[in-house]
């Protein structure tokens, strides 16, 4: 953005320059010119706007459902959420009667994704549309859904809104609690979703639970369905183990002390190559 000052006789400026509502915070130039003089200046800009990490390429995005789009009255269905456009817009159904919220959208992701993030670029003519409170959630199949991997509200800025998430899976469903405008009406012009490729690796993670002299204890095996040697590494909350060189078609595995007589339901991980799969274990009292 471009302002024009005038400086005092020794050069020097002093004032106030607005800051565009959609700045991104974190550390900013200005610079002042002056025929061919200029000086610059960094500033720390504190905002609750940030871009969003690791965008996944958005020709990867589907819509897998959506609770309620509008074509009969306008042409607003929800694959203009994903189109790259923030002057199209996804609205839910208003021209044969409106559904009341929540409402929700659900994107294919393509492939499975460590989800970081979601950024919501809001309607960008009209009040309508306008999610406040909302949730997301993230699932390996479309189908279950488990809790929510984060919750919050919406501003009615203009500017995208970016999420920060944690969730595995290929799905991602927002689904908005209530609108900005008070009324029933959902949407969004844009959103985008940030994450990191799970890398499928050759090999079976399971975790199991199991007494011995009043002692509970997490047992990990690692099983190779490849066909080429695994270095892998036995990750639990009570300690790990690396084994090298486990051989296709057999296995690796490690009993962990939890030092108490009850362990609570948790995960354990096997780990190759950096990639964690994650092998959920039951709750035990010994």
């Amino acid at each position: 953005m471009r302002f024009t000052v005038r400086a005092l006789a020794d050069g020097t400026f002093t004032g106030y320059v607005p800051v565009p509502a959609a700045t991104y915070a974190g550390e900013r130039v200005f610079t002042a010119r002056q025929g061919e003089r200029e000086v610059s200046t960094t500033l720390d800009v504190e905002s609750d706007l940030r871009p969003l990490a690791n965008p996944i390429d958005r020709s990867l995005l589907s819509v897998h459902d959506v609770s309620s789009e509008e074509t009969v009255g306008e042409q607003a269905p929800a694959t203009n959420a994903i189109d790259g456009d923030p002057n199209t817009f996804w609205h839910t159904r208003w021209a044969n009667g409106s559904a009341p919220y929540p409402h929700h959208i659900t994107l294919d992701l393509g492939a499975q994704y460590d989800v970081t993030g979601l950024q919501y670029t809001t309607r960008q003519n009209s009040a309508n549309g306008r999610i406040a409170a909302y949730e997301v959630y993230v699932s390996a199949d479309g189908v279950e859904w488990g809790e929510p991997v984060a919750t919050g509200s919406f501003t009615a800025t203009l500017a995208p809104q970016t999420v920060d998430l944690t969730g595995t899976g290929r799905y991602l469903r927002l689904v908005g609690l209530s609108s900005i405008a008070g009324n029933e009406f959902g949407g969004a012009a844009e959103i985008s979703v940030g994450g990191v490729p799970v890398r499928e690796v050759p090999v079976t993670a399971t975790a199991t639970t199991r007494c011995l002299a009043g002692t509970a204890y997490v047992t990990v095996r690692a099983d190779n369905d490849g066909d080429a040697p695994l270095d892998v590494v036995l990750e639990t909350p009570f300690g790990t183990r690396e084994v090298a060189g486990v051989a296709p078609g057999r296995a690796a595995y490690q009993s962990f002390s939890t030092r108490s007589a009850h362990v609570d339901a948790g995960e354990a991980a096997v780990v190759v190559d950096g990639t964690r799969v994650v092998a959920p274990y039951d709750a035990l009292t010994c």
